[in-house]
């Protein structure tokens, strides 16, 4: 079954949700603008599309089922399997450890509601950003990055937009 593009998209009175077992796609912004806090992604979905839970300040975490074959949670935010993909940070997170083996991050993993405020980033190479990955304004968001690496983001595509870095051990 599929979840299509902005199924419950504009629901604000939205405060919890429950994918059932039986889908398997969820379509584009099929949540943007809910309320809910936490999401729980079953085992059965195999694609999510752009900004599937984008616009929502309230979202906190987005989980997902060890029995997924496409998808994995860490630090509460959407990744592939594999964790070389960020896919979506939840909008109500203000603080994002990415780990080391992420080498992309996807359109609009950070939305224009989301509350980011710092980044902590483990990779010496900056990770690929796809175009409109970062809706919010690259100078309110701190970028910590490894010791030594920052004028590798200081000349990569986008990461060149960013003006707060701190370099950490």
């Amino acid at each position: 079954m599929n979840m299509c593009e902005y199924a419950f998209n504009d629901r604000s009175s939205l405060t919890s949700i429950s994918i059932p077992n039986s889908v398997t796609e969820i379509g584009d912004v099929a949540f943007g603008l809910c309320s809910f806090s936490s999401i729980l992604i079953p085992s059965s979905v195999v694609s999510i599309g752009i900004g599937a839970f984008g616009y929502n300040k309230s979202l906190m975490s987005i989980d997902v089922d060890k029995k997924n074959s496409n998808y994995v949670s860490f630090n509460g935010a959407l990744y592939n399997k594999e964790i070389t993909t960020l896919f979506f940070c939840p909008g109500g997170k203000t603080e994002l450890i990415i780990p080391k083996s992420v080498t992309s991050i996807k359109e609009y993993a950070f939305d224009e509601y989301s509350s980011i405020l710092s980044i902590t980033i483990k990779s010496e190479n900056p990770p690929i950003i796809e175009a409109y990955a970062f809706e919010k304004p690259s100078q309110f968001i701190s970028l910590k990055i490894p010791c030594g690496s920052i004028e590798k983001y200081q000349i990569a595509n986008y990461w060149s937009d960013f003006i707060n870095y701190e370099e950490v051990p």
